[in-house]
């Protein structure tokens, strides 16, 4: 049995550890065959944790020493937070991106529910889904974000899918970003413009 001193909110399955992050603002980790607790972070300013998720590999192939180990947290004080796997140090703080102060997202919470994460070459994009109804996208290894989606209800889910081609194969690389709003439709969005916007720096 693996416990915190909070209610955990999200979990991940690294190897040989476990994480989880807490209502707390905490970042946890167990040694599965141990069953005993390594290490806990303070992550994200006592405000609850509502996703987590591996950077990973692509094809086998690290997108960076760095960024192939390390895995992302997001929550309710709209920062993402790259950790090292094998130390559980913060390697970088990102937010959401700023509260825009006109228009119809002045007011809106900027909570993060839902992360996807993008491998290309050797660049890995986060995707961030928010509260405040926009879905960001932030290139590690370029240092660049923006937005690339925008909901007047706002944003809880983010996640990548394939196209099935005739005959029922499925592309290598995903083709759409898939969004979830809280409005209860769904959006595709082709996920290659998104990330060419990003570095170009021409997002909406």
């Amino acid at each position: 049995e693996f416990t915190a001193a909070s209610d955990q909110l999200c979990c991940l399955s690294a190897g040989d550890q476990l994480l989880a992050g807490t209502s707390g603002g905490h970042i946890v980790c167990w040694d599965i065959v141990g069953g005993v607790p390594l290490r806990e972070s303070d992550a994200h300013s006592g405000l609850p944790v509502r996703c987590i998720s591996l950077v990973g590999v692509e094809n086998g192939c690290a997108v960076s020493d760095m960024i192939s180990q390390s895995f992302v947290t997001a929550g309710d004080d709209g920062i993402l937070a790259l950790w090292a796997l094998s130390t559980g140090e913060c390697l970088r703080r990102i937010p959401h991106l700023p509260l825009p102060t006109t228009g119809p997202f002045r007011k809106a919470p900027c909570s993060i529910r839902g992360i996807g994460i993008h491998l290309r070459g050797k660049e890995a994009f986060i995707y961030a889904a928010g509260t405040d109804g926009r879905i960001s996208c932030h290139a590690l290894r370029a240092g660049k974000s923006g937005i690339v989606h925008s909901a007047l209800g706002g944003c809880l889910a983010v996640a990548l899918g394939d196209v099935t081609l005739v005959g029922g194969r499925p592309v290598q690389q995903p083709a759409f970003l898939l969004v979830g709003e809280i409005s209860g439709a769904v959006r595709a969005l082709p996920i290659d413009n998104s990330a060419a916007n990003v570095l170009a720096g021409t997002c909406i």
